[in-house]
């Protein structure tokens, strides 16, 4: 989980804690190998 908490919940927490409670998802991308979109993305 070291990579996933450095390149996704970090920055979640930073935005939470700056931003406030009261935010919403606007967009995800799935990504299945290095560099590459997932079939349908």
């Amino acid at each position: 989980m070291g990579e996933l908490a450095g390149i996704g919940l970090y920055p979640v927490r930073a935005a939470v804690h700056l931003l406030g409670t009261d935010l919403a998802v606007a967009g995800a991308v799935l990504s299945r190998g290095p560099g590459r979109r997932a079939p349908g993305a």
